[in-house]
C-alpha cells in the first residue's frame, strides 16, 4: 500500500492536471482561478514532496490507527464550531471516502477476507482491516499530507477532490494486486462477518443532515398554509369565560 501512495502524483499527473483546469473552467471566478493556479504549480513542480507527505502520513496512521481516526486539530472533550474552509475540507473527505467506498466494496471485501486468514494463522486477534486500510484512513491521510505542506485550505480541498478517480484506480489496482499476491500463497478466503464497517462511521455532519431532512419538509408545510384561512383562524375572536358559563356562542354581538 505505501509502495502504491509513495508515486501516487507522480503517476497521476495528468489526471489530476485535467481535474483541476475542469474546475477552473466550471467556476470562472478571480478565486477559483486563483486556487486551481495554486494546485497547479504543486502538481507540476513538486510532485514528489506531495507523495512523499502523503505516505508518510499513511505510515503514521499504520502505526497510530487509533490516534489517526480523530482530525488533527479536533479535541474531543471541547465543542468547536468549524470556519466554512475547515466544513469544506471535512465534507471533502467524507464524500470522497464514501464514494471510494461503495465502488470498492467488493474488492475490499475479498482482500480483508484473506487478510482475515492471515491474521488468524498467526494466532493474532482479528482487526477491522476496513479501518486501516479502507479508503477513509487513505483520504484522511492524503488531506494531513497536504495541511503538513502548509498548502492553504481552498487549494487543499480542491486538491482532495481532484485525485478521487486517480484514488479510486491507485486502490483497486493495490487491493486487487494484494488479493491475487495472497491467492499465490495460498492464503484462503474467508468470509467477511460485517460488511457494515466498510462505510465510514456517522458523523456530526450527517446528524446535522438528517436534522434539515426534517426541518425542510415541515418548513414546506408551513409556506403551503393559506393565509386567508391563517387570518381568519387568527382573527376569530374568543368568547370570554363568563359568556360562555352564561351560554352565549362566540360573537361580536352583545349577550342578551
Amino acid at each position: 500500500m505505501t509502495q502504491a501512495l509513495g508515486n501516487f502524483f507522480q503517476r497521476s499527473h495528468a489526471p489530476l492536471q485535467g481535474s483541476v483546469l475542469r474546475a477552473i473552467a466550471a467556476q470562472m471566478t478571480p478565486s477559483a482561478i486563483a486556487t486551481g493556479q495554486a494546485c497547479l504549480d504543486w502538481l507540476n513542480t513538486r510532485p514528489d514532496a506531495l507523495s512523499t507527505a502523503f505516505v508518510d502520513q499513511f505510515r503514521l496512521h499504520l502505526a497510530r490507527p487509533e490516534a489517526f481516526t480523530l482530525r488533527h486539530d479536533s479535541r474531543p472533550a471541547e465543542l468547536q464550531l468549524l470556519d466554512d474552509d475547515a466544513l469544506k475540507r471535512q465534507l471533502a473527505e467524507e464524500k470522497s471516502a464514501a464514494q471510494l467506498t461503495e465502488v470498492l466494496r467488493a474488492n475490499m471485501l475479498q482482500l480483508f477476507g484473506r487478510l482475515q486468514a492471515v491474521r488468524r494463522a498467526a494466532s493474532e486477534d482479528p482487526a477491522d482491516h476496513a479501518n486501516v486500510y479502507g479508503p477513509l484512513p487513505v483520504v484522511r491521510a492524503l488531506s494531513r499530507a497536504l495541511d503538513a505542506l502548509d498548502i492553504d485550505s481552498p487549494c487543499g480541498t480542491l486538491l482532495l477532490q481532484c485525485a478521487a478517480a486517480p484514488l479510486l484506480d491507485t486502490l483497486k489496482h493495490t487491493y486487487t494486486a494484494l488479493y491475487q499476491f495472497l491467492g499465490v500463497q495460498d492464503i484462503p478466503e474467508l468470509p467477511v462477518a460485517h460488511a457494515a464497517p466498510l462505510l465510514p462511521r456517522s458523523t456530526p455532519s450527517d446528524a446535522g443532515q438528517a436534522i434539515l431532512e426534517h426541518i425542510q419538509p415541515v418548513a414546506t408545510q408551513a409556506n403551503e398554509i393559506d393565509p386567508a384561512k391563517y387570518k381568519r383562524a387568527v382573527g376569530r375572536p374568543r368568547a370570554h369565560p363568563a359568556a360562555i358559563a352564561a351560554g352565549c356562542a362566540p360573537s361580536r354581538h352583545r349577550c342578551t
